[in-house]
């Protein structure tokens, strides 16, 4: 740098320096760019001011504001506005806060990873609980000509949202779920069905009609800080499914470095000797997992079957040839049920059944039993059929109520489907096995 001034010639170095006071002005000039192409209808927006603004405010102002500006409005860095006893340097009228929220001011860059409405709630609630009181005099009372002399903007009854490209993540989608699974793999199954695996123990954790809302994540938001959620509700009966081990059917074991920890059942891993995810295959539409649970290689793919209520969860698996016998705990029946055990598809439900069976043509169930008698009293039930290579295979309804599948050692693969329905009543029972029988034969 020293010679390049010391040149007598230095035209590059001139050159590289207006270069890059040139690109950094039009970067402003774009940052502009977009805050003047915001339609926003700045008066029905004030006008519309309500406590849930304020709150809504609080939130956004408690995670992104606070660091500078402190919890209660009195300002941490040197440079930062004290709400609620200094001068608002760039104004303090409604629609000036917001410009400064929106353009920057100082060492405060652009808040442009909001939507205008948000920005405005929190201009609502640093006036309402910092300014109004304490600092009464930069308080700016809003007036109807103050209102009509704002920037006008199309009203938001009449916005129509503009035409974009709904972003296509494909099958499957890897990410956090809630704050329950640090690390799950949510399946789009189709039919309006999502299900969430938890990829540490190879188990489903959540299904449910509707769709993953992925609204406050970085996904959706310059600086989405949440997690994807369930929007929609979960299906009912079909929570539980998972690799199993143990005479009780129970999912993988929390490894021993998180226990203790807070949520570490959901949040931690296994002993990689007992389960290890591999990755996952993608296939138009559709995604299979692959894993090994104790040494043993699986692949499985989750799908659904839907005609309006009638909802059958599916999971296709391929289990390598092996020496060990695996478990799948293919649901569980919340609360105590009248009758459980294994019949076969031409059966019915009774209060005498063994509790295991062989899986071939058998359906694995627990039932409420309002009343005695068969189908015809059935209440509330879980019911489970394995279609493909079962001749080996034998179901057991453990005394926790879970539909367990043994699988056992074998010298070549073994391809199966697992059918997994809830439902409620004699109907919904004949419907099932209806369809099973289809399935199986």
């Amino acid at each position: 740098m020293r010679a390049c001034f010391n040149n007598p010639r230095p035209p590059l170095c001139e050159v590289a320096l207006i270069l890059m006071l040139c690109l950094a002005h039009p970067g402003v000039a774009q940052e502009q760019d977009r805050t003047t192409e915001e339609d926003v209808d700045h008066a029905g927006i004030i006008r519309s001011w309500t406590d849930v603004n304020r709150e809504r405010g609080r939130r956004i102002y408690d995670a992104h504001c606070v660091s500078c500006h402190g919890y209660e409005g009195a300002a941490r860095l040197p440079d930062a506005r004290a709400f609620n006893r200094d001068e608002l340097r760039a104004g303090g009228d409604p629609y000036t806060m917001w410009l400064t929220l929106t353009e920057g001011f100082g060492q405060m860059v652009p808040q442009m990873q909001y939507s205008p409405e948000e920005r405005y709630d929190v201009v609502h609630f640093i006036r309402e609980v910092f300014i109004r009181g304490p600092n009464r005099d930069q308080y700016f009372e809003i007036s109807d000509e103050y209102l009509e002399a704002l920037p006008e903007g199309t009203p938001r009854e009449d916005l129509v949202p503009p035409d974009g490209h709904p972003r296509d993540y494909g099958p499957v989608l890897t990410s956090q779920f809630r704050r329950e699974v640090n690390r799950a793999m949510t399946f789009d199954l189709g039919e309006d069905v999502f299900a969430s695996y938890d990829l540490h123990r190879m188990r489903q954790h959540h299904v449910w009609d509707g769709f993953l809302n992925l609204s406050q994540t970085q996904h959706m938001r310059y600086r989405g800080e949440r997690q994807p959620f369930p929007d929609g509700e979960p299906l009912a009966g079909l929570q539980t499914y998972h690799w199993a081990y143990g005479a009780d059917f129970d999912a993988a074991p929390e490894n021993s470095l998180m226990q203790g920890l807070e949520n570490s059942k959901s949040m931690g891993p296994t002993d990689s000797e007992l389960m290890l995810y591999n990755g996952h295959y993608l296939d138009g539409r559709t995604a299979t997992l692959s894993f090994s649970v104790l040494g043993r290689e699986v692949l499985e793919r989750p799908r659904v079957h839907r005609l309006d209520d009638f909802v059958v969860l599916e999971n296709v698996i391929r289990v390598a040839p092996g020496e060990t016998a695996l478990q799948l705990t293919a649901g569980a029946f919340a609360g105590d049920p009248g009758t459980e055990g294994v019949l076969g598809l031409a059966g019915e439900p009774s209060l005498a059944l063994d509790d295991t069976g062989s899986a071939h043509g058998a359906i694995a169930f627990a039932a409420d039993v309002p009343s005695p008698g068969g189908a015809s009293g059935i209440g509330d039930f879980i019911a489970a059929v394995v279609a493909g290579d079962t001749e080996q295979l034998r179901w057991e309804v453990t005394a926790q109520h879970r539909l367990g599948l043994h699988i056992p050692a074998s010298s070549t693969p073994l391809v199966i489907r697992v059918l997994r329905f809830a439902g409620s009543g004699a109907e919904a029972w004949a419907r099932f096995r209806d369809y099973a029988d289809l399935v199986v034969q």
